[in-house]
């Protein structure tokens, strides 16, 4: 049962759910779990697509958290680039009244 059952199915995948390799002959005593037709279905990876974005990943509406301040930045120059109400981003940035290069200006929570 052991070799005819296993030589069928993903070494991998066995691996996985069983926690050692159900290959190695010292585990010739141990029960070993195999996937049911449902489970082989289910966690099948042959109709999943990978693809890689080139664009940053929006969290809440907003790319990127901070904000590196730089020469001749203010609060309504960095507002307007990114889109944000300036009374969200002074709220966000609470006692921020001018901006220095180099601050670290806080776009979204």
């Amino acid at each position: 049962l052991r070799s005819n059952k296993l030589e069928t199915l993903d070494g991998e995948v066995l691996t996985h759910i069983n926690g050692f390799d159900v290959t190695d002959q010292s585990f010739s005593q141990t029960e070993i779990l195999v996937p049911t037709k449902l489970f082989t279905n289910y966690f099948s990876i042959e109709s999943i697509s990978f693809k890689r974005t080139t664009t940053k990943r929006k969290v809440n509406g907003c790319t990127q958290k901070y904000y590196r301040a730089r020469y001749k930045d203010s609060l309504i120059s960095i507002a307007r680039k990114y889109d944000i109400k300036m009374d969200n981003l002074k709220e966000m940035n609470n006692g921020v009244r001018f901006v220095r290069p180099g601050m670290q200006i806080r776009l979204c929570n």
